[in-house]
């Protein structure tokens, strides 16, 4: 069991970048309670992804929104993630992200894209063709894993913006230690 700690910007975990993790066929028991636990937390904060560093860790390990029908959604682990491939065609919808409480603006990402990873709802690894918000959400989370935040996609004007509610955000994260 991971004792998770739930972080926010400008928390230094958020920037790091995760190594992948090497296994053969079933990942570490570790890891696969650490999907479970995430998937407890993102239920909890009411959010549609999540990654390790948003808990205070630096693994490769994200747990995303899938479609499932009915504009439902089920939370699937994956450990290892990665893009292979994205579409030049793209969408720019708001976003916004757990760790940044409040904190909602457009970001463009690709309409789809060819991810890879091991999926624990499918128990191996596996590549899918993600489309829409499945896409943007494995993205988003992706990025996370890469040490990349959302605010980094934002746009000169937006970035200028979002200022005073990233100090604001800063000054609330500082208040919570």
């Amino acid at each position: 069991m991971h004792n998770l700690r739930f972080t926010y910007y400008p928390e230094k975990t958020l920037r790091m970048k995760a190594s992948p993790v090497d296994f053969d066929g079933e990942p570490p028991e570790d890891l696969l309670n650490l999907i479970e636990q995430m998937k407890d937390v993102c239920r909890e904060k009411e959010g549609a992804g999540l990654s390790a560093q948003q808990v205070g860790l630096v693994l490769p390990v994200m747990v995303c929104g899938v479609p499932r029908g009915g504009g439902r959604y089920d939370l699937v682990g994956v450990i290892n993630p990665k893009i292979i491939d994205e579409s030049d065609d793209t969408l720019i919808r708001e976003e916004g992200c757990l760790s940044f409480p409040g904190l909602y603006f457009p970001v463009e990402r690709p309409r789809k894209i060819v991810a890879e990873g091991w999926f624990d709802d499918v128990k191996r690894r596996d590549k899918r063709e993600l489309v829409g918000m499945a896409a943007r959400i494995f993205c988003h989370e992706n990025d996370h894993i890469n040490g990349i935040l959302f605010i980094d996609r934002a746009d000169k004007i937006t970035r200028e913006r979002i200022k005073p509610q990233l100090k604001k955000i800063a000054q609330e994260t500082m208040n919570r230690k």
